[in-house]
């Protein structure tokens, strides 16, 4: 006869095994691993469908896989893995093609794509950076380039902004930066920008929800303000502007904006605006 107390820690090993199993990992009928959890460095080393995957861990030298780090694995379509890894405050995702080599990479919230996203060829390389904003609580493509090889970029997508400025400025005096966009969403067509920014205190939110209600100012390109042209060289005038404000309290700035571009053409050009949105972060100091 079994003793009741050999039996009673038999039952209870048996049940924080399943309970760890069925935690950790999901099994095909077949009995192959679908998806797993790991929390170690060490756990890397045990066996995984594709062990491709362990080498391309070892891409990510910025993520420190420790204890308090999760990656979860998951077969999906296509016979395609994607890894998700968890640490710190953010979640970044993964997709790996069939033949092992990334598909796309970049940050999720919520659900949704957030941040650069970069997206590859099926032989690994580079092609396009898709950067993703939440704009009135969805995901929005704000920028993209798109590259024939990871150092040459080609003129398509809807460009990237160019923003310069200085990362400090003293109390009282004028913030300015020179904002340029070096590929135009539309190529064969002339058209032209301008900037705006919120007028009084209550600014944007941050995912300029209120852009409907608040009051702006706006700034427009060299062209149309030609006094503007001596702050810069070596850009397109029609689609670069200066814009500006004064700062009366000191600390940490987030100046939040807007450009617009449009078709240089009076019949068309309320129809052809196309938004991007930017956040200029900068430090006001205390004059001394």
């Amino acid at each position: 006869m079994i003793n009741r107390d050999k039996l009673y820690i038999f039952i209870l090993i048996l049940t924080l095994f399943c309970n760890c199993r069925n935690r950790n990992i999901e099994y095909y009928k077949n009995g192959n691993i679908k998806e797993k959890f790991l929390t170690k460095k060490g756990i890397l080393k045990e066996n995984f469908d594709n062990k491709k995957i362990q080498i391309i861990l070892k891409q990510f030298a910025d993520i420190e896989i420790d204890s308090s780090t999760i990656l979860y694995f998951k077969d999906i379509r296509n016979q395609k893995k994607q890894i998700d890894i968890y640490y710190k405050t953010e979640h970044k995702q993964i997709i790996i093609q069939e033949n092992g080599l990334i598909e796309r990479e970049g940050f999720i919230k919520n659900g949704n794509p957030i941040f650069k996203w970069k997206f590859y060829g099926q032989t690994g390389k580079l092609e396009l950076i898709r950067d993703f904003v939440f704009i009135k609580g969805k995901p929005f493509i704000n920028q993209e380039k798109y590259y024939d090889s990871e150092e040459e970029l080609t003129y398509r997508g809807n460009g990237f902004i160019e923003i310069k400025h200085k990362d400090t400025i003293k109390l009282n005096n004028e913030f300015k930066a020179v904002i340029n966009l070096p590929i135009p969403f539309y190529k064969k067509k002339k058209s032209k920008i301008f900037v705006c920014l919120s007028k009084n205190t209550i600014d944007f939110n941050d995912d300029f929800s209120n852009e409907d209600e608040i009051e702006k100012v706006y700034f427009y390109n060299f062209n149309t303000e030609q006094n503007n042209k001596k702050w810069i060289t070596g850009v397109n005038f029609n689609h670069s502007a200066v814009i500006g404000r004064k700062y009366n309290q000191s600390g940490k700035k987030l100046m939040k904006g807007i450009i617009y571009e449009y078709l240089d053409s009076s019949k068309d050009s309320l129809n052809s605006i196309r938004k991007k949105y930017f956040t200029i972060p900068f430090y006001v100091t205390k004059n001394e």
